[in-house]
């Protein structure tokens, strides 16, 4: 039964990422997504029904959950009430919010936490490689995920990316903390994909966390040395890939330009003026949409319109469809990890939260994927182990 455990939580990591949406596979990426939510229920039933929790540690976030949870069910009614959408497309399409439940499951399988935090190292190596195979064998595509040349690299929305954040700076902790080798192999890696993938902020913040990190911290020893030597890391990089650097700070010079007319400002206005203070959608949000609604089909349009996306600006999309109680839970377990003091080993849960602090605002949340919430529900479980224990790092 232990060993059963770990494999339970390992299909439910990969079906979470539909196999990186391989080519072929077709409607199996979305029956993937609905066997990963259908197993979460019935596992989680079945522990509740069947077995006895004997988990000692505290789910400090099981509220929060709640109350999130609590804002899609409603923000569902106002995509009936409000937006005409059938309810039963909502619960379909936000399939994906169900995966909280996940969080819960955690305390009835009590996973060792090394294993946890073993498991999301691998699978950001894992992502990390799959990513650089494509990149190799580009314009040939092994993945349907979206992909296109800018910035002079090759950009893809690739399934998993959350894993590769995580796994960047689980390595910046644990190696400057512990030495470790295939930690330092992992900020070596983590940070060229990043170069790689050509998104600006992703860049700017591994390298301006990771260096407040390494001067501030009280657990990282020698501190002229190993900032010495992640420096050498980064401007390796900028003098390897300066090619890609050129492109992005051209990019960045192009959008600068725009001022207030930059894309993201005008979708994030569009959006919060189509919320009804009549109807209270300012509150309760419109829901989750489908193109398989009026509804949907409208935002669909607006998008082929104007290239307003609601993934393209981060809490704000998020507040558009669950409205503001989900928008006031996510932000409190922002804040909540970010403020509470961690064990040893375990300060890359605030770096990785303060990192998605700062794309909250232009970039999709981890609250609204499949993979990404699996993914934050393993984060939010060994941020409650270490608070019930101290752990010392593998």
């Amino acid at each position: 039964m232990k060993a059963f455990k770990y494999i339970l939580i390992i299909a439910i990591i990969l079906s979470s990422l539909s196999l990186f949406y391989l080519r072929g596979l077709g409607i199996v990426v979305r029956l993937m997504d609905v066997f990963t939510v259908i197993l979460i229920l019935i596992s989680l039933l079945s522990y509740i029904l069947y077995s006895r929790l004997n988990n000692p540690i505290k789910p400090h976030f099981s509220i929060s959950i709640f109350i999130l949870l609590a804002g899609v069910i409603i923000s569902s009614l106002s995509a009936y009430y409000f937006n005409h959408q059938s309810w039963g497309i909502t619960l379909y399409q936000q399939r994906h919010m169900y995966a909280f439940l996940f969080y819960f499951l955690l305390f009835f399988l009590a996973p060792k936490p090394e294993w946890i935090v073993n498991t999301l190292f691998y699978m950001g190596i894992v992502t990390a490689f799959f990513f650089l195979v494509q990149y190799i064998l580009f314009p040939t595509l092994i993945t349907d995920a979206k992909i296109f040349l800018d910035r002079g690299t090759i950009r893809m929305n690739l399934p998993g990316a959350h894993y590769m954040h995580i796994a960047f700076f689980l390595s910046v902790d644990r190696f400057f903390t512990t030495y470790k080798k295939k930690y330092a192999f992992g900020v070596a890696l983590f940070f060229i994909v990043s170069i790689l993938l050509g998104f600006r902020s992703t860049i700017a913040l591994y390298i301006l966390i990771s260096t407040i990190f390494l001067l501030i911290s009280e657990q990282v020893k020698q501190k002229i040395l190993l900032f010495t030597l992640y420096a050498t890391i980064v401007v390796s990089g900028f003098f390897a890939f300066q090619e890609i650097f050129f492109e992005m700070k051209e990019s960045a010079v192009r959008e600068g330009s725009q001022g207030t007319s930059y894309i993201r400002y005008r979708a994030a206005e569009h959006f919060l003026s189509l919320n009804n203070s009549d109807n209270l959608t300012y509150i309760i949000g419109n829901g989750e949409p489908s193109e398989r609604s009026v509804y949907g089909r409208d935002l669909a349009l607006i998008s082929m319109m104007y290239g307003f996306y609601l993934s393209d600006i981060g809490i704000f999309g998020f507040y558009f469809k669950y409205g503001l109680i989900s928008s006031l839970a996510l932000l409190y377990v922002f804040f909540r990890v970010i403020f509470t003091k961690t064990e040893k080993g375990f300060t890359f849960l605030k770096l990785f939260f303060v990192f998605q602090l700062f794309q909250l605002p232009f970039s999709r949340t981890p609250f609204e994927s499949l993979y990404s919430i699996v993914a934050i529900c393993m984060l939010l479980y060994l941020f409650d182990v270490s608070l019930h224990k101290k752990l010392e790092p593998a």
